[in-house]
């Protein structure tokens, strides 16, 4: 029983592997490859099997974790509650659980734009800090950036005049459009209440 706990936890790694490399590489939707790789594993189950249902389970496996009860609730409502805990735990208190929730299902996500007050420029940072991106500004005090366009495909830069002289301010106090950076900003979440 043992070797077949481990054997089942080293395929699903593996499969999981697999999928996170194929989203995140090649860039394909997740759910796609969800349903992708499933349609996979039936058919191999189906070919090692030789198309015959699995039957004849241990009897361990029957009793021992579907039937046995704690403070009288099954086992396997347990062993569900803490993995939802531990999962709950990894994702809230560790880096690759912020990582996991910054990402989400597009990598984009993660990225953080802010604009140098003082720095003429905008930059685009990765979740560990680094410089991705560096737009100059012609203006020293852009303030705030958001994307917005049909496709979210234009960055929209607020700038400031406040404490400029006449021959510094250029076009400062109004909002540029930058086109053209190859990147995609995400749609704002809706609030539901």
């Amino acid at each position: 029983m043992a070797l077949g706990i481990a054997v089942s936890i080293a395929v699903g790694a593996a499969w999981g592997l697999l999928n996170g490399v194929l989203v995140t590489r090649l860039k394909i939707p997740s759910f796609i490859i969800t349903l992708g790789t499933l349609g996979m594993a039936l058919g191999m189950a189906q070919v090692i099997t030789k198309g015959t249902d699995v039957t004849g389970l241990p009897p361990q496996m029957v009793t021992a974790i579907g039937m046995n009860q704690i403070l009288g609730l099954p086992l396997p409502v347990w062993i569900a509650a803490i993995v939802a805990v531990v999962a709950g735990l990894v994702l809230a208190r560790t880096r690759f659980g912020r990582y996991t929730y910054a990402i989400g299902s597009n990598t984009e996500g993660a990225r953080l734009w802010i604009a140098m007050w003082g720095g003429g420029r905008i930059l685009r940072l990765s979740p560990e800090g680094h410089v991705l991106t560096e737009v100059p500004m012609p203006v020293a005090q852009p303030s705030s950036c958001a994307f917005g366009g049909p496709d979210f495909d234009v960055l929209y830069v607020t700038t400031a005049r406040e404490g400029l002289g006449p021959d510094l301010a250029g076009p400062a106090g109004s909002v540029l459009a930058v086109r053209g950076l190859g990147v995609r900003g995400l749609p704002a979440h809706r609030f539901g209440g």
